[in-house]
C-alpha cells in the first residue's frame, strides 16, 4: 500500500513539474515582452526628448539670427523711404502669447511704409494659424482687405494704390495688429 501512495504522489509530483515548466516559460515569456515594449517606449521617449531639446536650441539660434536680420531690417527702413514692395513676417512664438503685443513685436515691422501702388507681403513664420485683416479691433474689420487663414509658411500679398494709413489686426489673435502707411 505505501509503495501505490509514494508511486502516485511520485506521479503527481512528475505530473506537476510537466505542467509547470511549460507556464513558467510561457509567464518569462510574457515577461520579456512586456520589458522589451516598456524599454522601446522608454527609448521612444528618451528620443523624443533629445529631439525636442535640440529643437529647442535649433530655434533659439535661428530666433537670435532673425533678431539680428530684423534689427539690419529694421535700421534700413528707419531712413524713412517708402518703398514699392515691403515684406512682414508673422513672428515665431506669436500665436503663444500675448506678450509679443507689448511693444508690438509680433511682426517683424509693426509700421511699414510703401509707395502708392506698392505691395505688401506677409509671410507666416510661426506655426500657428493667422489672419491679416484691415481694420482694429475696437471698430472690427473695415474692408480694405482680408487674407483668410493664412497657414504656417504661408503667404499674403495686399497691394496698396491709395495713399493713407492702413490698420491691421489677426482675428484669430486680437492682440496682434500692425500698420501700412502708403505715400
Amino acid at each position: 500500500m505505501k509503495k501505490i501512495i509514494f508511486a502516485c504522489v511520485a506521479i503527481f509530483a512528475l505530473l506537476g513539474a510537466v505542467l509547470t515548466v511549460p507556464m513558467m516559460q510561457h509567464a518569462d515569456a510574457q515577461e520579456s515582452k512586456a520589458d522589451k515594449k516598456a524599454d522601446k517606449k522608454a527609448d521612444k521617449k528618451a528620443d523624443k526628448k533629445a529631439d525636442k531639446k535640440a529643437d529647442k536650441k535649433a530655434d533659439k539660434k535661428a530666433d537670435k539670427k532673425a533678431d539680428k536680420k530684423e534689427t539690419t531690417k529694421e535700421t534700413k527702413k528707419s531712413t524713412g523711404k517708402p518703398t514699392s514692395t515691403a515684406t512682414v513676417e508673422i513672428k515665431k512664438g506669436s500665436s503663444d502669447s500675448e506678450s509679443c503685443a507689448k511693444g508690438n513685436k509680433c511682426y517683424s515691422s509693426f509700421e511699414t511704409t510703401v509707395k502708392k501702388g506698392g505691395t505688401v507681403t506677409w509671410i507666416n513664420k510661426d506655426s500657428g494659424k493667422h489672419t491679416i485683416t484691415s481694420g482694429n479691433i475696437m471698430s472690427g474689420p473695415d474692408g480694405n482687405f482680408d487674407s483668410g487663414i493664412i497657414e504656417a509658411n504661408g503667404k499674403f500679398s495686399q497691394k496698396f494704390d491709395k495713399a493713407g494709413t492702413y490698420e491691421y489686426f489677426d482675428i484669430i489673435r486680437p492682440w496682434m495688429k500692425g500698420k501700412v502707411v502708403v505715400s
